[in-house]
């Protein structure tokens, strides 16, 4: 309980300081330039700029989505792997607690046989590669493919929007040839993103996303199993795998948007 009446409270701080700064500053120009008008120009101002910049950041977004590109199958592995790598540790940076990619649905299936993970932290690579029942650490790499979730990088605005772009690569290590490319467009984080958090009453409202599953705008990669966009991020992270590392045809990938197929194929 306490913990919600914080936000309301930085919040109600923070409008608080804006208006006294505002307040001071368009008295001390109202006295240099003798108009009265400076006042309340400066408090518009200074209420204004806030909500101006929030509101203009979210149209931008939301045209963004209208236009975000889908995801594209470019070729296949030339034979069908047992295993693959996974590299998130750009987007755990990033996104924290949030979701990233447990593909334990394949292992458990036997689809692949295993997946592998970097950890650690000293300079020495090493890697956990994960069985069905069973994982071990190792210093070298089983896998010639990997699914890498890449660290979202700023969309350039002039006003600094809290736009961001995250891509999701199928790659072959040896020579770093993409097989499959995907991006969602990402918005919020930051001061923003505690108060999405807090006012959406949803532990995954601090982003949102649209692009890599679909053109509409949901939470980015939720944790909650109950969230259907988690589901769909399962889902579409395991069409692209499969199309990629196991050669399964287009048409078995999910589409989850009507207006177009998430998942193209070219050759």
């Amino acid at each position: 309980m306490f913990a919600y009446l914080i936000y309301p409270a930085l919040l109600i701080a923070l409008l608080g300081f804006y208006v006294f700064v505002a307040w001071t500053t368009g008295r001390w120009l109202a006295i240099r330039l003798g108009r009265r008008y400076v006042v309340p120009v400066a408090l518009v101002a200074a209420i204004g700029t806030p909500v101006a910049w929030i509101y203009g950041s979210a149209i931008s977004f939301s045209h963004a989505c209208e236009w975000a590109p889908a995801t594209q199958v470019f070729t296949r592995a030339a034979q069908s792997e047992d295993g693959f790598l996974v590299n998130d540790l750009g987007y755990q940076w990033f996104a924290g607690h949030k979701s990233s990619f447990a593909p334990t649905q394949l292992i458990d299936s036997g689809v692949f046989a295993f997946y592998e993970r970097p950890y650690g932290w000293d300079r020495s690579p090493k890697f956990r590669r994960q069985f069905t029942r069973s994982f071990e650490n190792v210093d070298s790499l089983q896998s010639r493919y990997v699914f890498e979730l890449a660290a979202p990088v700023r969309v350039q605005t002039w006003w600094h929007a809290p736009i961001y772009s995250a891509d999701y690569v199928v790659r072959e290590i040896s020579t770093g040839n993409t097989l499959a490319k995907g991006t969602d467009i990402v918005f919020g984080g930051g001061i923003l993103g505690e108060y999405m958090h807090y006012f959406g009453r949803n532990q995954d409202a601090a982003f949102l996303s649209c692009g890599y599953i679909d053109r509409e705008i949901g939470e980015w990669r939720p944790n909650s199993a109950w969230n259907p966009r988690f589901a769909k991020y399962m889902n579409t992270d395991t069409a692209v795998l499969l199309a990629t590392l196991k050669g399964n045809a287009p048409s078995q990938l999910k589409k989850n948007d009507s207006r177009r197929s998430d998942t193209r194929t070219s050759r």
